[in-house]
């Protein structure tokens, strides 16, 4: 097991991650409680199993709502975050409740989380990096046609026909991949959270 420690003091995306972690969790206490079934607070030892693409990350998250929803419930922000980095369960335990529809809503908070950490330090890049986006890290550029691919409802739109590829762990866009669907496909919250760790490394 690996754990990722993100903090408010060392990590841009940090309140990203709060938001979107606060999200899931509210999310899935409500499709419960809509469902009829009975609904509990979140323990200390309480997870949501994020899993990642075998593809792509080969990895899940355990990711523990208590520690922000306890914060946040005392009108409070946190200021840690433990997520745990494990080996992907093939065999997960049974859920009474296994919808679609809340991986699409959980695509859209990640999706957003993304979206908003690299506008919200773009100008950091650029000061780093210079204004060329060709000649930022490769992460960076990576990074900067996957936020086009969210505003373009989260499919690759590369308008420069001679544009060079850009590349991320297996992933590969170029224009060759214009049209295609990232989120869950390329894409799940693991990738995006992983991706942000690595961005942010580099400013």
């Amino acid at each position: 097991m690996l754990k990722h420690t993100y903090t408010a003091q060392s990590h841009r995306f940090f309140d990203n991650i709060v938001s979107f972690i606060a999200g899931i969790s509210s999310l899935g206490l409500a499709f419960q409680a809509q469902a009829g079934l009975p609904t509990h607070q979140f323990g200390p030892n309480d997870f949501i199993a994020v899993v990642g693409l075998p593809h792509v990350a080969s990895c899940e998250f355990h990711v523990f709502p208590e520690p922000v929803l306890t914060a946040l419930l005392a009108n409070q922000w946190p200021t840690r975050i433990v997520i745990h980095e494990v080996p992907i369960n093939h065999a997960p335990p049974s859920h009474p409740i296994w919808l679609t529809g809340m991986q699409g809503v959980h695509g859209s908070m990640i999706a957003n989380a993304f979206v908003q950490y690299f506008e919200s330090n773009r100008c950091t890049a650029e000061s780093k990096y210079g204004s060329n986006v060709h000649a930022w890290p490769a992460t960076w550029n990576f990074g900067r046609v996957v936020r086009n691919a969210l505003s373009h409802k989260g499919i690759i739109n590369i308008q420069n026909s001679s544009a060079a590829p850009v590349t991320w762990k297996t992933l590969t866009y170029g224009p060759a991949q214009n049209g295609r669907q990232l989120l869950y496909q390329d894409l799940t919250a693991v990738e995006f959270i992983l991706l942000m760790e690595e961005m942010d490394s580099l400013l």
